[in-house]
């Protein structure tokens, strides 16, 4: 542990905006454990003082951009100073022409969203928390949302990096181009590490045209099984749907508020993008591969349309108070079999499911209401976590527990176990943070 004094000295040399944190100030927790000092750096060159300055203390630091994703991972070993990143959030360059756009980790992806939608562009990119999340912790936790079928994740959409590393120093990694490189993409070691071997401080990425127009069609299912058929014959079509959701009959009442599903029914929804007449074209052949649906709308006014999409990506959200939320990555021919199991498993485990699968790339969330004060709660998580675990590992998947109350993290294995490149990932954390700095234990295998 880092002397406060030292640290508190280190750090008002370094930050104008600093502040201790009262012992019991909650306000910056991380699973429970409370940090000393926050600080929040109004420019790329403070933020890397501010780094500089815990690293001559020997103190640990933890990122923070809009807290939407702060459950994720294991419990800090330590937590000395947060360091705040959402002042630092300008646009540094934007392109239209050629599609490209430069900004400061600590933007909000609703205020890029709307800076591009005045040109007819768009970032990729929709994970929940949108108008909360600020694009650099988006990359920290590699979050995507439904339109990832269509347009790929944060990997395929981050051309350039710019990082302070654990000793303060600011590398780059990229350009603000699209082009290929021979070697290794340092972008996608940053992509999804969560800050353990850098803080991402700028990114470049590549855009996308905003479309002309948007459909989908909302069909209702009896049994999951139906909806997998449609969904094999959506995904193998020549459609190019956008995305192809698949909702539990929890979710799906989320959606559909006064309607009623069998216990075993679901919901799939797929969308389209593009021209208006391409558009029309594809809901109407969309509409006749789910031919075993009981109902198969079409949705074609913008309002509605808009409101569905936010629907699905935000029950996914990790941020949301008194839930665990628990991702899981399989084949994507085995994502509609798997929300089927897990409902299954949670049911059994005593809680009341809400499941959302996007059934075109094989991620599978589910979403528990999570009862804190129940004594036994832990105990039933850990156990459908163990099962459902299980059986992604069956399916050659994987389960990350994306969010659970900090009471719940004793002896829950939120990662599981290390992958076969572990050695590696050990190694890249020694060399760039030997002093264990950045987020100290956090990621998989405690690195």
């Amino acid at each position: 542990m880092s002397d406060v004094m030292t640290l508190e000295r280190e750090v008002a040399a370094a930050v104008d905006d600093w502040r201790a944190l009262p012992p019991e100030d909650d306000a910056y927790a991380v699973d429970g454990i409370r940090p000393r000092l926050a600080c929040a750096p109004t420019s790329v060159d403070e933020l890397a003082d501010a780094v500089s300055a815990a690293h001559r203390a020997g103190a640990s630091v933890i990122p923070r951009g809009g807290g939407t994703r702060m459950a994720l991972g294991l419990p800090p070993r330590a937590a000395d100073l947060v360091v705040r990143t959402e002042r630092v959030d300008s646009i540094v360059e934007y392109e239209p022409a050629d599609l490209t756009v430069t900004v400061q980790a600590g933007i909000r992806l609703a205020v890029l969203q709307e800076r591009l939608r005045t040109e007819g562009q768009m970032l990729a990119l929709d994970p929940s928390a949108a108008d909360r999340a600020t694009i650099g912790g988006l990359i920290a936790t590699n979050a995507s949302g439904p339109l990832r079928l269509g347009y790929g994740t944060v990997r395929d959409l981050v051309i350039g990096t710019r990082v302070v590393n654990a000793d303060g120093v600011v590398s780059k990694a990229g350009g603000r181009v699209v082009k290929n490189v021979a070697g290794y993409d340092l972008n996608k070691l940053y992509i999804g590490s969560l800050g353990t071997v850098g803080i991402v401080v700028e990114l470049s990425f590549k855009l996308h045209p905003l479309p002309q127009a948007q459909g989908m069609v909302v069909a209702t299912f009896s049994s999951v099984e139906d909806a997998a058929a449609a969904i094999g014959e959506v995904v193998r079509s020549p459609l190019n749907a956008a995305a192809v959701e698949l909702l539990d009959s929890g979710a799906a009442a989320v959606v559909r508020r006064d309607a009623t599903l069998p216990e075993q029914g679901c919901l799939l929804v797929v969308a389209a993008l593009g021209f208006e007449a391409a558009v029309h074209r594809q809901v109407r052949d969309i509409r006749a591969l789910c031919r075993a649906a009981s109902d198969a709308e079409a949705v074609l006014d913008p309002e509605r349309v808009d409101a569905l999409w936010a629907v699905l990506r935000e029950l996914p959200d990790p941020s949301a108070p008194d839930t665990a939320l628990l991702k899981v990555a399989v084949p994507s021919a085995r994502s509609a079999a798997t929300l089927s199991r897990l409902r299954a498993q949670a049911t059994e485990a005593g809680f009341r499911p809400v499941l959302l699968a996007h059934a075109g790339s094989g991620v599978v969330y589910l979403r528990l209401d999570y009862p804190s004060r129940d004594a036994d709660a832990a105990g039933h998580l850990a156990d459908l976590v163990n099962r459902a675990r299980a059986h992604a590992r069956d399916q050659g998947g994987s389960l990350v527990v994306e969010a659970c109350p900090a009471a719940a993290k004793p002896g829950l294995d939120v990662w599981g176990p290390p992958p076969d490149g572990f050695s590696v990932m050990r190694a890249l954390k020694q060399q760039l943070d030997p002093k264990g700095t950045l987020n100290p234990g956090r990621y998989v295998g405690g690195l």
